[in-house]
């Protein structure tokens, strides 16, 4: 018998049934009213004059390495423990995803795989 792992699980607290009943009923899954109220949430939280929603991490990682003009030719240091997405969205830009090891203590990208991964 396979037993599976779960990647993750949703932890709801409040009203996010009613919310996600909502999106349904508007029939705008991915570019509606709540979805712009998030974006200009995340905005105000942040500071930011616009904020974008968009239907994946993906696309977001993507979005963000294309506004700050990575490309064709370029490398991007990224941790070799993490989704796929994060090595997918350097590759779409056209740059080439440079694997670093991450720190075992903290997870994160080691700032010393980082250096050496430098070209």
């Amino acid at each position: 018998m396979t037993r599976s792992i779960s990647w993750w699980s949703p932890e709801m607290t409040g009203n996010e049934l009613a919310l996600i009943k909502r999106v349904i009923d508007s029939n705008f899954l991915n570019d509606g009213d709540v979805t712009e109220e998030f974006a200009q949430a995340i905005s105000k939280l942040t500071g930011a004059t616009f904020g974008v929603g968009v239907t994946s991490g993906t696309a977001a990682i993507y979005l963000s390495l294309m506004a700050l003009g990575v490309g064709h030719g370029d490398e991007v240091i990224v941790p070799d423990m993490t989704f796929i997405a994060t090595a997918n969205a350097v590759s779409m830009t056209g740059a080439t995803p440079v694997l670093a090891d991450v720190d075992p203590e903290t997870l994160n990208l080691s700032v010393k795989a980082m250096e050496a991964a430098i070209t």
